[in-house]
This record gives C-alpha cells, structure tokens and sequence, in this order.
C-alpha cells in the first residue's frame, strides 16, 4: 500500500518527501520504494531472489546526488540485482534510524556463508569488498 500511496501523491509531497531524505527527484524514491515492495512480496512468497533481478528495479542515482550511493552509478549488474535494494534500504535506514544495526547484522550473515563458487555473493550484484564501503559502516 505505500508504493500505491507514495506514487498517487501529489508532485509538490513527493518532492516534500524526496526531499527529506536529500533526493532532488521523487521518482528515485517512489521507484525505490516499489522495489522494496516487490522484493518484500517475493520474500513472502519464498520466491528466488539471490541472483534474480526484481521486476521493479530501483532508479539509479546520478553521481554526486547520494555520495553514498555512487558505487551503483555506471554498475549495472549491482542495479539490476537485490544488492541495489539492500544498498537503498541501508541508506533509507541510515537516514531513518541513524543507530539501526540492520547493515551490520547484514554483513555478519554473510560473513557465516561457505566460500564456494556454486553462489558466490558477486551473484546478487554485491561489488567487491561492499563491506568496506561507507555505506556500510
């Protein structure tokens, strides 16, 4: 329902609420905000999300419009991935809830997972060394 609500607001309260968490364009956050819907709704089916690309994909943002974010600009595969959900919700919680340990607990899980090459992380779009990013820590 708040991707439904989100989207049917009025531009002047998108741009209110974009603006809140420093976008300079709403429809990065309603499209931000459909694919956490949509991933959201594939977890509650047990639907494969590993290395799946969601049907929403999140609106990338131009370099230097979230410094956190630029890591994504000009990487395609970590857009089109469910990293580029995590990394969206890592940010939104940064900005939500400053003390969240979500991202940490994050890298604590997969740092229990087996090295194999059969599901590698680099499968779900997660870049290289992701965990030393500043968005992560």
């Amino acid at each position: 329902m708040l991707s439904i609500l989100v989207g049917g607001m009025k531009v002047d309260d998108q741009e209110q609420l974009a603006d809140k968490y420093g976008l300079s364009r709403p429809g990065v956050l309603t499209s931000w905000i459909r694919n956490i819907n949509n991933v959201r709704n594939m977890c509650a089916h047990h639907s494969r999300l590993w290395n799946r690309s969601p049907a929403d994909q999140v609106s990338p943002v131009k370099r230097g419009e979230v410094a956190v974010l630029d890591h994504l600009v000009g990487d395609l595969h970590a857009q089109s991935r469910i990293y580029a959900t995590a990394a969206v919700l890592q940010f939104l919680l940064r900005t939500i809830n400053p003390t969240s340990s979500w991202g940490s607990r994050l890298k604590e899980h997969f740092a229990t997972f087996p090295a194999t090459t059969v599901s590698e992380i680099s499968q779900a779009g997660f870049p290289a060394e992701w965990n030393t990013l500043s968005l992560w820590n």
